[in-house]
């Protein structure tokens, strides 16, 4: 289903944004994924991961978030049904649940023996280095998009790229504006208390961080499927 009213809204809204007409918390505020187009759906929660919306901001993108932008003003533009990629999840178990559960159990059970206190927090520091190394070791595991599949998503190819912009009228791909290029949300120091802030919390709440690293990691595959072609 096709709601060419909530596209054309959600692409004025973007617009609004990438031409520094509305901040960040309005941008917010006036994206809209209730409409019953599951696209519009799937570029809102895409859009959402491109702004902070804890300090409001003028639009923060780099050259290939900027792209990415444009690839999404496409797909809205156009009469595609949904998304061309489906993405699959998939569920692994390894020894590094185990280790994540172990580490768990075994700070229940230092717990019960110190008993409830400030003491609790320094006995949650080693557990928290644990749950660092294990989530360290699953980065390492995971394997990283190549940059033709970036430069294309959500495209699951170059050729359906290339046929939605043929058979899309009105669309224009945008220069990326190079005063962008030195915008940053925070400062570099304001980023570094952040990250140090977000470790020391990390370190004090490992058993927690450690119970959730128990369960199957989800695994989230991209897959061509078959695209819905704008009618003739």
């Amino acid at each position: 289903m096709i709601d060419r009213q909530a596209r054309n809204q959600m692409v004025e809204v973007i617009e609004a944004y990438l031409d520094d007409r509305i901040t960040a918390f309005e941008f917010d505020e006036r994206l809209d994924a209730s409409s019953m187009d599951p696209l519009v759906g799937e570029v809102a929660h895409l859009c959402w991961l491109h702004y902070d919306d804890c300090t409001d901001h003028k639009v923060v993108l780099d050259k290939e978030q900027w792209d990415l932008f444009q690839r999404l003003l496409l797909l809205l533009k156009s009469d595609v049904e949904s998304l061309p990629p489906h993405e699959q999840i998939q569920r692994r178990w390894g020894r590094d649940h185990a280790l994540a559960w172990a580490g768990c159990l075994g700070f229940m059970a230092q717990a019960l023996q110190v008993g409830w206190g400030l003491q609790l927090v320094l006995l949650a520091l080693p557990f928290g280095f644990l749950s660092v190394i294990i989530q360290r070791r699953r980065s390492c595991q995971q394997t990283a998009p190549s940059r033709r599949d970036v430069a294309c998503f959500p495209f699951s190819s170059w050729g359906q790229l290339r046929y939605v912009v043929h058979h899309t009228s009105g669309f224009s791909k945008r220069r990326f504006r190079g005063e962008l290029a030195g915008r940053r949300v925070r400062s570099e120091l304001q980023d570094s208390i952040h990250r140090m802030i977000g470790g020391l919390f990390w370190l004090a709440f490992g058993p927690l961080v450690l119970l959730g690293q128990g369960f199957p990691t989800e695994i989230h595959e991209l897959t061509a499927r078959e695209q819905n072609r704008p009618a003739a």
